[in-house]
């Protein structure tokens, strides 16, 4: 049996997430082609090693062309989930980005009391999030895992500031995800944001079990990189196993 393992003792987020994947042997070359199957343009994505706190992994990028017309507008749920699900990628890409998308829709919907037809992606968060959830439901599908497993989503505290004014960390989509779903959450004495609404949809949408033990045997390990939280370390651990059914 094949197992994937999640060390999110640093945070998960939806870069640090394809970082992983693609530091795990994931051919970025077949991730950006994937990507190109959506109707989504106006982005540029980059890949590159990173040496951090005694780790070298992948940093996956997402870079806005500002004068794009797809960087223009907000884009509601309903129109994202129907780029999605009209494309054409592999049906099970299609089922697990799709499933992760409504996730965070519905988080976001109940921690703002909205409909989740009315739940709107800005500009860069609309790209960032398909992007990032298509990128994570495609690498799993390379990788075809059997079972998915993870440490407990550790988070920082105190607040942040964003477009709605001064939140608290977790910030309320992450709230609801991890209840909602019941994922396993420990928190830290960093002060500021480890857990992302995308890392948690990844999370709810794909993990099978937790466990407080990280494996002492692997295959690979990958580390993936992403933009904030260096002082924590700034990276997620994905290691692939092979365990015997006996």
């Amino acid at each position: 049996m094949r197992e994937l393992f999640f060390d999110c003792g640093r945070g998960i987020s939806g870069d640090m997430t394809l970082g992983a994947l693609v530091d795990l042997g994931v051919p970025f070359g077949e991730l950006e082609q994937t990507l190109s199957l959506l109707p989504l343009r106006g982005y540029r994505l980059g890949c590159s090693t990173v040496h951090s706190g005694g780790i070298t992994g992948t940093k996956v990028t997402v870079q806005l062309i500002p004068s794009h017309p797809d960087n223009q507008r907000e884009r509601r749920y309903p129109e994202l989930l129907a780029m999605i699900e009209s494309s054409t990628l592999p049906p099970e890409v299609i089922r697990r980005a799709a499933r992760m998308l409504t996730i965070q829709a519905q988080a976001s919907a109940a921690a703002h009391r909205i409909l989740v037809e009315a739940v709107a992606f800005h500009e860069r968060g609309a790209v960032d999030t398909v992007v990032d959830l298509v990128g994570a439901a495609f690498c799993l599908y390379r990788l075809s895992p059997d079972r998915i497993r993870s440490t407990p989503l550790t988070d920082g505290k105190g607040s942040l500031l964003c477009r709605c004014g001064r939140i608290p960390v977790p910030v309320p989509a992450v709230r609801e995800i991890t209840a909602r779903y019941a994922l396993k959450t420990r928190s830290c004495d960093y002060c500021g944001e480890l857990v992302t609404p995308t890392g948690a949809s990844i999370a709810a949408g794909c993990f099978d079990a937790f466990s407080d033990q990280v494996p002492d045997s692997f295959v690979r390990r990958g580390a993936g990189f992403g933009d904030r939280n260096r002082e924590q370390g700034g990276y997620l651990l994905c290691y692939l196993r092979e365990i015997s059914d006996h």
